[in-house]
């Protein structure tokens, strides 16, 4: 559709705001919101796949976006479902990465994790998970196709394990960029059946590397597969 507004500012604005609802009513046959499926599904898929690791990216728990970082929906599904050798990152938790701090390495904790920014959330997932690491004032770093990594603060944070799922929280809110966030911390990303990054995009290029599949999910309700 070409509209010449001869430099008429309100019919500008009506062009505009007409074509975006026109676009906006065939969305379903454009195809946006057929970037993500949902979550059962995206982790179901991740479960049955015979190679490793899968990423499960959450979309929509993405600081970057506005998310809050806490949300608990894909740590309770693998819990719930037994699921083995899964990591998350990064969720936000201030008082859990307190009480990981005084508690030391190695230390086992009981702990309320995350859903606690509201219903968007869900609710605070019941642990007992042991210490494997802290770092204060962390810099996480996020590759550049060229150039120097960019870094973002994402303040004090650790590394959980509950069975063999670890969890990164932090007491700054940062979006999952790279696999390095696992690794700093001593995990292994390489060996782990399934991660997820809590971010939109920015997490494709450094979890690529590693993936043997990359699923998007953008809710419990909504996810895509890209190989």
């Amino acid at each position: 559709m070409l509209v010449v507004t001869d430099g008429d500012p309100e019919l500008a604005v009506d062009t505009a705001r007409e074509f975006g609802l026109e676009v906006y009513g065939q969305r379903h046959r454009i195809g946006f919101e057929s970037i993500s499926l949902p979550m059962e599904e995206a982790l179901s898929r991740a479960c049955a796949s015979k190679s490793g690791p899968v990423v499960v990216a959450d979309q929509s728990d993405n600081v970057g976006g506005g998310a809050p970082g806490d949300a608990t929906f894909a740590l309770q599904w693998l819990l719930d479902n037994r699921v083995q050798d899964a990591a998350i990152a990064i969720i936000y938790d201030p008082e859990v990465v307190s009480s990981a701090k005084r508690a030391g390495v190695g230390s086992r904790l009981s702990i309320q994790l995350g859903g606690k920014s509201g219903s968007l959330s869900g609710q605070p997932v019941r642990l007992d998970a042991t210490v494997l690491a802290v770092r204060d004032d962390y810099a996480h770093e996020f590759p550049q196709q060229s150039g120097e990594p960019w870094v973002f603060q994402a303040g004090d944070v650790t590394a959980l394990r509950c069975g063999t799922i670890d969890v990164i929280v932090s007491n700054r809110r940062c979006q999952c960029f790279s696999p390095s966030i696992f690794s700093d911390l001593g995990i292994d990303p390489s060996r782990k059946r399934i991660l997820i990054p809590k971010s939109y995009q920015h997490f494709y290029a450094a979890f690529s590397a590693i993936a043997a599949e990359i699923i998007l999910y953008g809710s419990p309700r909504r996810c895509r597969s890209r190989r």
